[in-house]
């Protein structure tokens, strides 16, 4: 089975919940949740609001919108694949008894993804409804300070555990259940250095 394959064999795994205060429709087909895990209990950045104003597309609309939703699962999911497996071919049976094993890097990939469409986002100067400081904040939220040897580190400040290194474990966790170092030799993959100074940097070791 191809990476794709068990792409679209998770691509209902994790939805998109349905806020009652907001503006936005979500479709049934991304609310599908086979999990009852949704996106945005993982962090507060993941929200719709965010979304739609960090978007490419001014003012778009519900169909733009919804597809930009569904864009964003199949990324999340393919991104964690590729961080777990080496190769582009793994066994048919991978889920067999296990569905729920990347539930958790989904989410937190796409935490990850969210937080770095809002920094990144042009549209947000244009409508001021993300703020600089909001900005600063999210990012280190998801580089935290816990490297001892980055920039970011204070011995004054307590350390925090950024989104991107508690997905870095993750990652860890996901291989060893896998057995990537022995016996599933074709899912052998080192993971990437989520502690670099560079918010866009993967280093690998």
């Amino acid at each position: 089975m191809t990476l794709v394959e068990l792409r679209d064999m998770l691509i209902n795994r994790i939805g998109w919940k349905q806020p009652t205060d907001s503006v936005y429709t979500v479709d049934a087909s991304n609310q599908v949740s086979e999990s009852g895990l949704y996106f945005q209990d993982e962090h507060a950045c993941v929200s719709l609001d965010n979304i739609y104003y960090a978007m490419e597309i001014e003012n778009a609309n519900e169909a733009q919108f919804n597809e930009k939703l569904s864009d964003l699962k199949r990324q999340a999911i393919i991104l964690v694949l590729t961080d777990v497996f080496r190769f582009s071919n793994v066994r048919d049976n991978i889920l067999t008894d296990r569905e729920n094993l990347f539930d958790a890097l989904i989410s937190k990939r796409m935490a990850i993804i969210i937080g770095e469409l809002v920094i990144t986002s042009k549209q947000s100067n244009r409508t001021q409804r993300i703020t600089k400081e909001y900005q600063q904040k999210l990012f280190f939220e998801l580089n935290g300070n816990a490297d001892s040897t980055s920039a970011r580190a204070n011995e004054n400040f307590p350390t925090f555990i950024g989104l991107k290194s508690r997905y870095g474990f993750e990652i860890e966790k996901v291989k060893d259940e896998l057995d990537t170092g022995k016996a599933l030799d074709s899912f052998t993959h080192r993971l990437p250095n989520y502690l670099s100074d560079d918010q866009n940097a993967i280093i690998y070791p």
